[in-house]
């Protein structure tokens, strides 16, 4: 009996093998839909092959699928979140349905996880170029996730405070955090309030990392303003304001590091 599982088992694979192989046939003479329906039968052997989710993927978008698309691509991420390919699906997926912001975020993410791939990089250029051609476009609305827009909400609440708390004579210079947090040591470098401005663009762009080229393109935005809503424009300076509320943090993680041009 355990040569018969075991045999049964080997022709599963072998099975699956040949499934895959046909997709990938199919695909390279775009045939996207017997692709589709090939890769399908053998995700139905093996679901949580992560490969085959995103061929399956790159077929759907070929197809104008691109809710499937993404679909495949998120359940290859929820079983491996560094799988590049994964992210690269689901970052091509995302531009297809017009979430462009998603996409340059996602291509920005996969070029950190493998910087050598021309195609994440094409990708932030096509992502970008479409947003700028997007602008004054009264039939798009660009879309924000949910979290991101609560924690932009709670970063422009928190400035708001922390200007009042100045103007009132309150800890505008960083000691009544350092009290609060005295358990942790942090009162051992006091904090001196340095405008981003003034901050040494190469400093700001090793604090930011990848996101310092979001910033540029941000800024270039705003200082362009043509065709730009008010609605854009909130949400630009809204990003801005939560780079340079993430360029403070980590800059007062190291003072010694806040060099003035």
């Amino acid at each position: 009996m355990g040569d018969n599982l075991g045999e049964s088992a080997q022709n599963s694979v072998v099975t699956f093998q040949t499934l895959a192989a046909e997709g990938d046939i199919m695909t390279q003479r775009g045939n996207y839909a017997e692709a589709i329906t090939a890769y399908t039968k053998a995700l139905q052997m093996k679901p949580e092959d992560k490969h085959c989710l995103v061929a399956r993927a790159r077929c759907y978008i070929a197809a104008g699928q691109a809710a499937e698309a993404l679909e495949d691509a998120n359940t290859a991420l929820r079983l491996d979140p560094t799988f590049f390919r994964g992210v690269l699906q689901k970052a091509e997926a995302l531009y297809a349905q017009g979430d462009f912001e998603l996409a340059l975020m996602f291509y920005h993410r996969g070029t950190a996880l493998r910087p050598e791939l021309a195609a994440f990089r094409i990708g932030i250029q096509k992502a970008r170029e479409a947003i700028e051609n997007s602008i004054g476009n009264p039939n798009r609305r660009i879309r924000v996730p949910e979290k991101l827009r609560r924690n932009w909400q709670q970063i422009t609440l928190a400035s708001g405070n922390e200007m009042a708390r100045n103007a009132t004579g309150g800890h505008g210079n960083g000691h009544g955090n350092a009290a609060r947090n005295g358990a942790r040591g942090a009162d051992k470098f006091p904090v001196v309030n340095v405008p981003i401005g003034q901050l040494n663009p190469a400093y700001e762009s090793k604090l930011l990392g990848e996101m310092y080229e979001d910033k540029l393109f941000l800024k270039s935005l705003l200082e362009d303003g043509s065709g730009m809503t008010d609605d854009l424009n909130q949400l630009v300076q809204n990003g801005l304001s939560y780079l340079d509320s993430r360029v403070q943090f980590w800059r007062q993680q190291n003072p010694k590091g806040a060099m003035r041009v």
